[in-house]
């Protein structure tokens, strides 16, 4: 079973993963890990895009010392994510957040926030998982090829330190209730909070284009995207 994190302040770092990372492998802890950081330098986004925030923007990793199969990798992008939201509806209760998959967080179809997960594989297990997270708080960029928003927009009730205990708590409830319970019930949270199901959509894989009518994720956290008469599976791309 996951125990609690071990928690990390830090005003300036390049980027909360790497951090986080180079924490873990000198000091050798048995803890799960979580960082935040008043401000980073160099954020990563899905695809080696750029993650864009400011001072005070919420930028954090939470590091779980776990082990896990690499079949399991899909279903923990959702059930983070399922986490992640329930811990903001939790503090913004009159904010309408919902999940794009696979693994973006949004207001009014706008982009708020972001996940980005990265493992450590060694002799086909998974040995440790990172859970990054950025959320625009103060600052939403404008000069990127998608709408975004910012917290201040909706609340100016702004507590980061608060907000990272409390996705920390909610993490690992989520984590544990999987290893115990399984993956459908989260599967079926993040479906009812998810934008896009039902619609028809366009998602970029590897440079190229698909359209379809998107059906669901599947029991491994895939997306399920109808083409004309035939089904096709994604584990990984991007809704346009």
């Amino acid at each position: 079973m996951l125990n609690n994190f071990k928690y990390f302040f830090f005003e300036k770092v390049s980027s909360t993963n790497s951090e986080i990372k180079k924490i873990y492998e000198a000091k050798s802890f048995k803890d799960s890990l979580a960082l935040l950081s008043n401000f980073q330098l160099n954020g990563k986004g899905r695809s080696k895009n750029k993650w864009i925030s400011k001072p005070g923007d919420f930028t954090a990793s939470y590091l779980l010392n776990e082990h896990f199969s690499i079949p399991n990798l899909g279903q923990l992008n959702i059930v983070s994510s399922v986490a992640i939201l329930k811990a903001l509806k939790c503090l913004y209760k009159n904010v309408i957040f919902k999940l794009k998959w696979p693994n973006d967080i949004i207001v009014d179809r706008k982009k708020i926030g972001g996940i980005l997960l990265e493992s450590k594989i060694h002799r086909n297990n998974v040995e440790f998982l990172i859970i990054g997270l950025g959320l625009n708080i103060f600052s939403s960029p404008t000069d990127i090829k998608y709408k975004t928003a910012k917290i201040t927009d909706y609340s100016n009730n702004i507590n980061n330190k608060y907000l990272f205990k409390l996705i920390g708590n909610w993490l690992i409830k989520y984590i544990n209730k999987f290893k115990k319970k399984g993956f459908n019930s989260f599967r079926e949270e993040w479906i009812k909070n998810a934008v896009d199901i039902g619609q028809f959509i366009k998602i970029k894989v590897n440079k190229k284009n698909y359209y379809g009518k998107f059906l669901k994720i599947d029991t491994q956290g895939s997306l399920i995207l109808q083409v004309k008469n035939v089904t096709m599976k994604f584990s990984y791309g991007e809704i346009g």
